[in-house]
Formats: structure tokens, sequence, C-alpha cells
């Protein structure tokens, strides 16, 4: 895709602000992601006074910002009614139990799940329990990531450098990587996280070009890895579905977010008829291209485990850091709004929910909620409940200082 004056704009402006803060650069995908839903928050907006004009001569009944279906599909039978608008504040809400999936604290080097709490070895972004050891992650000053395998007393028992982001599948069972042979080839990998199971076939890709990267977008079935490759040539992107060592090209995908391996339904970005560029979900279980519903107000983010819900982004207008002022969880098989937690803002500080989000379980999202230098993580249910599961802790503005991986506890893990 060729870049736009406003994606010029967007990344010019990001990079102005990571600059002071020693960030890694943005990649391509972050900054036409954020020029979205710059886009998207213009359109809502304007958009407004539109349909309070027309709510007098619209019959009851009739949605004017629902997502369009091009067939109408049941929802689940286990997914609860609409809950509506819920405020979130961390200061005012319970106090719930530890976080159920893996939080990270990098400036104090631990990480959380459930009652306990590790001391890493070194600031890592991701970490999740990898056998009876851990799995982590850092990334590199320039975008790229180191991996390490650690046992249980935390040593490095085996690492990789240079490798794509790690993902890992929502109930945090199977994590997948891409690792480049600095030749022109590039590995894609997939472990399970209890380590019971021998290790599979690497599948091989190519390189397009010089330059060119292959990035994971998730996992489409238990086997079956959902990957890109950004070709640096063309700057465009292809998908391909990795199952062992056999390689398929998904043709016709524009963008793909995330998967689930529970349903092998695919999130992504389609462009409509009338040349929008709308969030859409697809059939990947068998490769189709063809939108089973798109919604042009939100930007699309990850599946819970049982694949039944969606977080989404987009409701609101991004502030100064970038964060969302609220996130809806969807049914995934509609794109129905279920329930729509926005933030509470106050005056004279940055207010936001970062957009790395983590299912805590089928019906329950962990979020990090940023209140000026101070940042927290939420429990959001699809049944409107808020709890604070972790925080205040105080971080450096701009920056994200809790992170949140899929990941569980093993029975019998000490």
């Amino acid at each position: 895709m060729n870049h736009t004056p406003l994606e010029d704009q967007v990344h010019d402006a990001l990079a102005r602000r990571a600059k002071p803060l020693q960030h890694p650069p943005l990649a391509l995908g972050d900054v036409r992601r954020r020029a979205r839903r710059i886009q998207v928050r213009r359109r809502v907006a304007a958009g407004v006074a539109v349909a309070a004009a027309l709510a007098v001569a619209v019959p009851v009944g009739l949605a004017l910002d629902g997502p369009a279906r091009r067939t109408e599909q049941p929802p689940v039978d286990r997914t609860p009614g609409v809950v509506g608008t819920v405020r979130v504040d961390p200061r005012s809400a319970s106090v719930g139990s530890g976080p159920g999936a893996p939080l990270v604290d990098v400036a104090a080097q631990t990480v959380t799940l459930g009652d306990e709490v590790v001391e890493l070895p070194k600031a890592y972004e991701l970490a999740t329990p990898f056998g009876d050891g851990w799995f982590a992650a850092l990334r590199q000053d320039d975008g790229a990531w180191t991996v390490n395998w650690l046992t249980p007393d935390l040593e490095v028992e085996d690492f990789t450098d240079g490798t794509s982001e790690p993902v890992l599948a929502p109930d945090g069972s199977r994590y997948a990587v891409a690792s480049f042979d600095r030749v022109g080839t590039w590995a894609v990998m997939s472990y399970d996280t209890a380590r019971q199971e021998p290790e599979r076939p690497w599948a091989s890709v190519e390189q397009a070009s010089p330059g060119s990267t292959v990035g994971i977008v998730g996992f489409v079935s238990e086997d079956q890895v959902l990957g890109y490759q950004l070709d640096a040539q063309t700057g465009t992107s292809s998908y391909f579905v990795a199952e062992g060592e056999e390689v398929t090209p998904y043709d016709g995908i524009e963008e793909a977010a995330s998967a689930s391996p529970a349903t092998g339904m695919v999130a992504g970005r389609t462009t409509l008829a009338d040349g929008r560029s709308c969030a859409a979900t697809f059939d990947g279980a068998s490769r189709s291209a063809e939108p089973l519903w798109t919604d042009c107000d939100r930007e699309l983010s990850q599946f819970s485990p049982d694949g039944s819900l969606v977080a989404a982004f987009g409701a609101g207008d991004p502030n100064a850091a970038g964060d969302e002022s609220g996130v809806s969880l969807l049914d995934a098989t509609t794109g129905r709004s279920l329930v729509d937690f926005e933030v509470t803002p106050v005056r004279n500080r940055v207010v936001g929910i970062a957009d790395q989000v983590v299912w805590e379980d089928d019906e329950h999202l962990l979020a990090t909620y940023t209140d000026g230098d101070q940042q927290f993580v939420v429990r959001l249910g699809v049944d409107g409940s808020v709890e604070r599961v972790a925080g205040p802790v105080t971080v450096e503005l701009g920056t994200v200082g809790l992170r949140l991986t899929p990941g569980r506890l093993s029975p019998g893990r000490s």
C-alpha cells in the first residue's frame, strides 16, 4: 500500500514523540493502523451531528451504526445480551484477584501470574510459562526481537536473535515465531508451551526481495500458523498459512490483525466497493478472502480463547500518547457490540487504554489503563464488570510499563 499524506503526518508525529523516549522505530503497519484510527474517529465525529438530526426521522429499531453483514448468522448460544456503555475508572473499581495471564512489569523486571511473582533477569517485554520454566522476549533497537528460553531457575537455556515478534495463541497453549538465517530464508516455528510434544518441523519462507521480513499473525488452528511477508521492494504484504513444513498462500486478504485457532476466523481489513478500508472478519479455515462482516468504525484486535468474542478499538479520539479512549467486546460471529468500555476523562491528564490487550478467559479481557504517569491493569467482563488487577505503577509518559502476555499455569507447575 502507498503512504497517504495522513500516514506521513502520523509517522512524523510519532517519530518526534518516540525520539526522546528512545523507543524502537515504528513499523509501517503501526503507522498505518494509527492513521486509520484517526480517519475512523474523524468520520465518527462528523457523523454524530448527522445521526442526531436523523434520529427523529428513523423508525425505531433501524440501526445507523451497526456492522454491515453479507449474511445473517445467529450469535453463539453462550453470548449474553447487549450491556451497553460502561465507564472505567481503576481508582474506584473493586480490587480483583491477580491476573490469570502473565503480567510483566518492565521497569521492576518481574512477571506476575495469579499469586506468583517472579523476578526476571532482564527487562523482558513478554514472558509466559514454558514447561516448568519461562519463555521470554525483548525487542532490540532495530525492531527485531530476541527470544530466550529460561529454566525454572531463570537461567538462559537457549536463545535466538533477530526474530519476529512472538505470537501466542489466545489461551497461551502455543506460540509461533519467525527466525531469519541472515542469508535469504525465514523459518516459521511453532511450539507448545507445555513442552509435552516433540518439536515440529519448521516451514521455510524464501525472501521475496533483500530486506523483506516475515511475521506472525496468529493461529487458524492448533497446527496452522497464519503469517505474512512484507516485501521490502514493493512495500506490500502477502499472507500464508504454515503447517509443519508446508506453506500455502492465503490470497486476497489486504491486512490481518489476529486469528482464532478455535474457529479459524481471521480479523483484519478489507476495501469495500465504495473505496473505504474497513475492519472485517474472514473464514481463515477455508482461506476465504470474502468478509463475513465488516465494520468501518472500529479496528479489530484479539479473539477470545473460544473464538466467540473479539476485542475492538476505535470508538473515540486517540490521546496524545496514542492510547485508545475505549475498547469494545464484539460478538465475533455477527460483529454486534456487547459492551463498550470507555475511560474516565481527567482534566489536564492523558487517559487511555493501551491497544495491547489479552483475554484472561472466554469472558474477561485484561487491559493496561494509563492515567497520566500512572498505569493500572483492569479486568473487563463481557457482563460489564470492571476490576482493578494491578497498579498503580509510575511510568515514563508515552510508554507502557505493564505488558500482558497470553498464558496459563501448567497443571502441577510449582
